[in-house]
């Protein structure tokens, strides 16, 4: 089946909060500024995550969807050392919680405007590994935002679709 893309006036609405929110927990939380360095479609569509460290946000209301945090392992080990003023060594439950907890803290904000779009969050799910299929709901083609920053570069993917 060929990938559809997105209803970009969806994907508009859908995606934006979640970039205010992520661009407003960095600086607020993590004290840093991310920049958007991106904004690509996903070559491939469903397939792995960017990085190794992803949390994954699932949508439903008017539309299904998802969205994911990536970041490669020296991002999240520098979120835990921001948070906690220590130095993180390694990848562990410390390490993913925080992540996890980060997210969760941009679903927050995000959220007053996906329920004015008619649209719920899910808590996230972090998972860690490349090795990992993300598939995006309805066969559409997702967007790709890369973001750097002073503690390391993510991505914001983002894939919607009107629920029928």
């Amino acid at each position: 089946m060929p990938m559809r893309t997105f209803n970009t006036e969806l994907t508009t609405n859908a995606t934006n909060p979640f970039i205010s929110a992520t661009k407003q927990t960095f600086s607020t939380m993590l004290n840093c500024v991310p920049e958007r360095e991106s904004l690509t479609f996903k070559a491939n569509g469903s397939g792995p995550p960017p990085y190794e460290v992803s949390a994954i946000i699932n949508v439903t209301g008017s539309a299904d969807g998802l969205v994911l945090l990536s970041m490669p392992v020296r991002t999240s080990l520098n979120i835990v050392s921001r948070i906690l003023r220590t130095k993180a060594e390694s990848l562990n439950d410390e390490v993913i919680d925080a992540v996890g907890e980060v997210t969760n803290i941009i679903c927050g904000a995000a959220k007053v405007q996906m329920e004015e779009l008619q649209l719920q969050i899910d808590i996230p799910t972090v998972v860690v590994g490349r090795n990992r299929v993300i598939r995006y709901p309805g066969q559409i083609t997702p967007l790709s935002a890369g973001f750097s920053s002073e503690i390391g570069e993510f991505a914001l993917e983002f894939g919607f679709h009107r629920s029928e």
